[in-house]
């Protein structure tokens, strides 16, 4: 008999075919509580040691309060796309899946610390795996069951992460026939409705964020988790890495100054797509491409945003340091919009989320 195999900071990985063979024995019939799991089949277990081939994030609605999987479509999906990758010849692979990966209620007050511990690093998770949104029907359209998923704050933070770092497999729908091919052939149509619906997710301020959710409606079943969520969501599509308060102070490029360099030697100041950086949060980069895989950037200064809706007095200069378009956008700050009224020497500014009506 097998022991109690250790969890790790993340809980446990599931070895995909050690869970096929017992599914297709009968000896596991539905998704199964995480500790029933580990305690009656325990090879189960994923082995930290083996090099697996894949580890797969399976994104996921509950479909009903007391188990995600009542109809068990969504254990025929898994198993389904398990033979698939073995077909391929893309073996062997290990699987995450909360309600069988972290400790669920009741806990012990050790299972309680797992559980928070593994909370912590879902969205690390998103970013290392495959991910694999599982989509249950809802309403009469696709359209539906998948909106209704990004209402959903835990599934809309996992599939944005995932998505921002491309570690998107592709989807599997509740009720296709045949799971796989339906999934591949309708793969953009959910992307199409993921970045429509985070195309001005302020990813950049934990508090924008937590705004973003009530303007759109987010929930989650803990509200508190709303919280959790908006941080770790700038912590890991932002580009943190450690600690959130250690902040780089010293910048070797002069404000206004072009400097060329080589891919390797921007990876420091962790810039990403949009020119922000983490690591420099009153500085915006402007870049250009060259040749040889080298960059031209410039440094420029970013202002701190005050509060949502509070009015600042500026004076022009520093109304400029802004970068406001015509239409009141800034590539300095992604997903919000200024309104100014010109005053002697300067402006009134402030500023909502894009499309957010609660400003007034």
């Amino acid at each position: 008999m097998c022991s109690v195999p250790q969890a790790m900071p993340y809980g446990y990985f599931i070895d995909m075919e050690e869970f096929m063979s017992l599914c297709k024995e009968k000896k596991i019939t539905r998704m199964m509580r995480c500790q029933e799991l580990v305690s009656q089949f325990p090879e189960v277990i994923a082995d930290p040691k083996l090099n697996y081939d894949n580890s797969i994030f399976f994104t996921h609605r509950w479909d009903d309060r007391e188990h995600p999987d009542p109809n068990n479509w969504q254990i025929d999906a898994i198993c389904t796309y398990g033979a698939e990758k073995k077909n391929i010849g893309r073996w062997p692979i290990e699987f995450w899946y909360d309600y069988s990966s972290l400790p669920q209620n009741p806990r012990t007050a050790r299972e309680d610390v797992l559980f928070k511990e593994g909370l912590k690093q879902i969205n690390y998770l998103c970013r290392e795996c495959l991910n694999v949104p599982l989509i249950s029907k809802y309403g009469s359209t696709r359209e539906a069951a998948i909106q209704h998923m990004l209402n959903r704050g835990w599934i809309l933070a996992e599939l944005y992460i995932s998505q921002y770092h491309e570690n998107i497999h592709q989807s599997i729908y509740e009720g296709a026939g045949d799971y796989i091919l339906d999934g591949r052939l309708n793969n953009s149509y959910w992307k199409t409705l993921l970045n429509k619906m985070t195309k001005n997710l302020p990813f950049y301020d934990k508090d924008l964020v937590r705004e973003w959710f009530d303007v759109r409606d987010i929930k989650c079943t803990s509200g508190s988790d709303l919280d959790m969520l908006a941080e770790r969501l700038v912590e890991y599509a932002f580009g943190y890495s450690g600690d959130l308060n250690i902040k780089m102070t010293l910048l070797p490029i002069s404000e206004g100054q072009y400097i060329t360099m080589t891919a390797d030697e921007c990876q420091p100041y962790n810039i990403d797509k949009y020119g922000l950086s983490s690591l420099y949060p009153n500085t915006f980069f402007e870049y250009d491409l060259l040749k040889h895989n080298k960059y031209r950037i410039k440094a420029k200064f970013r202002p701190t945003l005050p509060p949502i809706g509070q009015w600042l007095d500026l004076s022009e200069k520093d109304t400029a340091d802004y970068q406001i378009k015509s239409d009141g956008t800034s590539d300095l700050y992604p997903g919000v919009v200024f309104e100014l009224v010109s005053v002697t020497g300067g402006y009134h500014i402030r500023y909502r989320l894009i499309d957010d009506k609660k400003c007034s």
